[in-house]
């Protein structure tokens, strides 16, 4: 069971890390 929330967890600053991509370059949005 810890693993599923690890790999949950990562999956989840991977997607936070993304939209923090997109925010600060909006230009990798029309893209």
């Amino acid at each position: 069971m810890k693993y599923i929330l690890y790999i949950i967890l990562y999956n989840l600053k991977i997607i936070k890390n993304t939209l923090n991509l997109l925010i600060n370059k909006p230009l990798f949005i029309s893209i």
